[in-house]
């Protein structure tokens, strides 16, 4: 009886224990498939956020760069032009050595004209003239301005009319104000503005003389004279003049009246100015 109490009893243990064991695997297995998760998991954050912390710390990517804009050379140039007045005066050659200070206020330039000529006549008896060689012209030109609104010209002549004997004479001599482009004041001795032809330069001339025909009208007169451009852009200008009057084209003699002379002209090129050819 005891025996077969105790085999029971031993067979129910092993049972038992086999179940437990059956039981206690999976659950152990189990255990320690989380923890191993969980280990996995910790050293990922860990990983994560190392990589955070380096990419915090290092520098950000550079951007591409942007398209540059189209250069504007027009706009280089007067850039350029800008600087240059702003460190040294200026001095070149444009129709004539020029000077000219940073700021343009000041001006000078210097010029001239030179022209010879040359008369042969066949016959040595009448009143028919002299074979000879002259100069003609010998002008010298001192142009400039003055604190930006003052302009003056000065042109003496140590030229001949004809024969070798020089005769210097003063040409031009005058000053313009030119606050206003639409009104001009001149004063001193210039050309009369009636004769176109006169008004001319002789620089500019087909021929070294005139024609017979400017021998009526007057030349160069001492007086003063308001002239200007009312549209800023050539189309229209004028010229209202007072003068001391010489006789034809006398240079020097004046009458007891003062003469008056104005010159309306205008033209469709308004690059030009009309009222003063070259």
């Amino acid at each position: 009886m005891h025996r077969s109490i105790g085999k029971k009893t031993a067979t129910g243990l092993t049972l038992a224990g086999l179940l437990l064991y059956q039981l206690w695997v999976p659950l152990v297995a189990a255990a320690q498939s989380r923890a191993d998760l969980e280990q996995r998991i910790c050293d990922l954050e860990r990983k994560l956020e190392r990589l955070e912390r380096l990419q915090g710390e290092g520098a950000a990517p550079a951007a591409a760069p942007a398209a540059e804009p189209p250069i504007d050379e027009e706009r280089v140039k007067a850039i350029a032009q800008d600087e240059i007045k702003k460190t040294k005066p200026l001095a070149g050659w444009k129709d004539g050595f020029y000077l000219e200070s940073k700021d343009g206020d000041f001006k000078l330039k210097l010029r001239g004209l030179i022209q010879a000529d040359a008369r042969w006549f066949p016959n040595a008896s009448g009143d028919d003239g002299t074979s000879a060689f002259f100069l003609r012209r010998v002008r010298p030109t001192f142009e400039g301005t003055v604190y930006k609104y003052l302009d003056y010209k000065i042109m003496p002549d140590f030229g001949g009319s004809g024969s070798t004997s020089i005769s210097p004479s003063l040409q031009d001599a005058y000053v313009d104000i030119k606050y206003f482009p639409y009104a001009r004041f001149r004063a001193g001795k210039y050309k009369t503005p009636f004769s176109l032809e006169r008004l001319q330069s002789g620089a500019n001339l087909i021929f070294i003389e005139r024609s017979l025909a400017q021998n009526i009208p007057p030349n160069r007169d001492v007086g003063f004279m308001l002239h200007g451009d009312p549209f800023s852009n050539g189309v229209l200008c004028y010229e209202l003049g007072l003068f001391n009057g010489t006789v034809e084209a006398a240079r020097s003699t004046a009458t007891s009246t003062p003469t008056r002379s104005s010159r309306v002209a205008s033209s469709s090129t308004r690059s030009r100015r009309p009222s003063r050819p070259r």
